[in-house]
């Protein structure tokens, strides 16, 4: 509509030009090549635009038949592309859906007409696995952590590849190589952290999960629980072999996590056979309100060894008086709940 009236307005701008030119009058003499040329002023105006508009059509057919050829190239270009993209989405739709032999024809295609597409060795890789080509798959992985834009991709399928392999240890220095590019990875940091677990390196499995505190990955509270049972699992291996040692990483587990039975388990013993009855009681009086737990009373009990039953029968009772119910809450407590 704004086009239009545009080109309306020009067209009576013209008229009022031509007619103010035809109130006044004259002439127009034009000498070239010995020849004498007269004409009225309206007539030498209208030739001299006809000419203008003329030269620019000339010019217009001139510069897109100069052009032609790149423009020609652009479009084979963009055509080959589009069909590229096509492609590629019907190769990741090919893959989703298992059809292995769709999605690898549709990664080739991909791959010839965008090469610089990150997306392409993701569906190749994906097409690969389907097809049960372990080399290739590998191969894609490593060719993507050469790129800064998908190292961590292929980070990632290197190491599923190498624990599907039951290469540990490569897939242990495949996921420490992910975090250290980016400590934010959740998949890394609990790939690591089962890792440290299964292979009992509690210290790196506790420094784990306070970069995972740190990184946002899990809240305080979960970190702080999962890092008292970290310690109160090497606390539990060590207790026959290295009570010092034991026993602060028991209490540091305590501190943590204080309804946890299996450090307070460790620390109340090791104080009682230090003979600290005191201290083995305070620990055992601090989780029991918590997680009352039969295993408890029976170490505070025994936390004076050689006293008679009727003394330790009263340290059991004066215990479960903090449990709602009394003994019998506290049992049925304990009954209920699971703690290992």
């Amino acid at each position: 509509m704004i086009k239009l009236l545009w080109r309306f307005g020009l067209i009576v701008l013209a008229a009022i030009f031509f007619s103010w030119l035809a109130d006044r009058p004259g002439s127009v003499t034009v000498r070239w090549l010995g020849r004498e040329v007269e004409m009225s002023v309206v007539v030498g105006v209208a030739l001299l635009l006809a000419g203008l508009v003329a030269l620019w059509f000339v010019w217009t057919i001139f510069r897109k038949l100069w052009r032609s050829p790149g423009a020609a190239g652009f479009y084979w270009r963009e055509r080959k592309s589009r069909k590229a993209y096509e492609s590629l989405s019907q190769g990741i739709i090919a893959a989703g859906a298992g059809d292995a032999a769709a999605a690898h024809r549709h990664a080739a295609i991909a791959a010839n007409g965008l090469a610089d597409e990150p997306l392409v060795n993701v569906l190749a890789a994906q097409a690969a696995q389907l097809k049960g080509d372990r080399a290739s798959v590998k191969r894609i992985f490593e060719e993507m952590t050469k790129s800064p834009d998908t190292e961590a991709l292929g980070l990632r399928g290197l190491f599923a590849e190498a624990r599907q392999a039951g290469d540990m240890p490569a897939a242990r220095a495949l996921a420490e190589k992910a975090l250290r590019l980016n400590p934010r990875l959740a998949w890394a940091s609990t790939a690591m952290l089962q890792i440290q677990s299964a292979s009992k390196d509690w210290a790196a499995a506790a420094a784990t999960l306070v970069q995972q505190e740190k990184s946002g990955l899990i809240n305080k509270e979960d970190s702080w629980r999962k890092q008292a049972a970290l310690y109160a699992a090497q606390a539990l291996a060590i207790e026959d072999s290295q009570k010092a040692s034991a026993l602060d990483l028991a209490l540091r587990a305590h501190r943590l996590d204080s309804a946890l039975v299996p450090a307070a388990l460790v620390a109340a013993r090791i104080y009682a056979s230090d003979g600290v009855p005191k201290k083995s009681l305070r620990v055992i009086q601090e989780t029991w309100p918590k997680s009352p737990h039969p295993d408890l009373a029976d170490v505070a009990a025994h936390a004076k060894p050689g006293q008679g039953p009727e003394p330790r029968f009263e340290r059991v009772r004066d215990l479960t008086r903090t449990a709602p119910g009394g003994l019998e809450g506290a049992y049925a407590l304990a009954r209920s709940k699971s703690v290992v």
